[in-house]
């Protein structure tokens, strides 16, 4: 079984944010928070966390999900550590007719405390994707 290795861990302490990128949720992000050590890192760490939620569902793994899906799924995987921060498309860059887009409503979160950041995000190029640099100037923008 994987272990984290020290220097991550040693990376995640120093941390002041740590991004959990947009990307398949169940078989490219998940598995990363699922490393043993990974947990107790970031419950260590006095970075925030802030998941950049996709602009689109993928079909039979996040068909018909919200944003308010993927922060359940996220905070269960994070366990005891709260997710700090979401950075959500704010549909500026429509998407292709074939592709779902993630729903969003605000009132699932009354509750939560997460804080909330709407970017144009979408990929002119690709507009069922994030663009890269976009999100990184969300999250610049937030500091």
């Amino acid at each position: 079984a994987p272990r984290l290795a020290p220097r991550v861990a040693e990376a995640i302490a120093q941390a002041d944010l740590i991004i959990l990128a947009p990307g398949d949720l169940y078989s490219s992000i998940l598995p990363n928070l699922l490393v043993a050590g990974m947990q107790e890192a970031l419950q260590k760490s006095h970075g925030r966390i802030v998941a950049i939620i996709n602009r689109s569902t993928k079909k039979g793994e996040t068909h018909g999900f919200s944003t308010k899906d993927f922060y359940d799924i996220y905070q269960r995987a994070l366990g005891a550590t709260p997710l700090h921060t979401m950075i959500i498309d704010d549909g500026s860059v429509a998407l292709p007719a074939e592709s779902e887009s993630v729903h969003h409503d605000p009132a699932e979160f009354q509750n939560i405390t997460v804080d909330m950041h709407c970017h144009d995000l979408g990929d002119s190029e690709n507009p069922a994707y994030i663009d890269g640099a976009k999100a990184a100037r969300a999250i610049v923008a937030m500091a």
